[in-house]
């Protein structure tokens, strides 16, 4: 959902995981939720995190510290790049569209505290 609602609001992001699926769609819940705030996620599909997105890309931003650990331990020599979105956001997963909602709000506030995101216009959150 992060780099949906990024990418809607104009900035250049994109999403791979630690354990992701390739190939799965976004769920239901999480493409319901991203289209509140204007973010298209039905064309969607996983997939794995590589050394040569971290190697291109400018900055990392990850849910909690677990996955920085984690990135961390896997890529140790582009651990500079990677940065924890405050406060940590646990992953919605499994849960029902409640969870993902806040979950996509969540993130909006993380990504407008961390200067990802403008602090004002269509993602103002309240």
């Amino acid at each position: 959902m992060a780099s949906a609602l990024a990418r809607a609001a104009g900035v250049d992001a994109q999403s791979a995981g630690l354990h992701a699926f390739p190939g799965a769609p976004a769920s239901p819940q999480a493409i319901r939720a991203a289209r509140l705030y204007g973010a298209d996620l039905t064309g969607h599909r996983a997939r794995m995190l590589d050394e040569a997105m971290l190697r291109d890309a400018e900055a990392v931003w990850v849910m909690t510290e677990a996955h920085e650990a984690l990135l961390n331990m896997m890529f140790p020599q582009y651990s500079r790049k990677v940065n924890v979105l405050w406060p940590p956001i646990p992953d919605p997963f499994g849960g029902d569209d409640r969870t993902y909602e806040r979950c996509a709000k969540s993130l909006l506030e993380a990504m407008q505290r961390a200067e990802i995101l403008p602090s004002a216009g269509k993602y103002r959150c309240l």
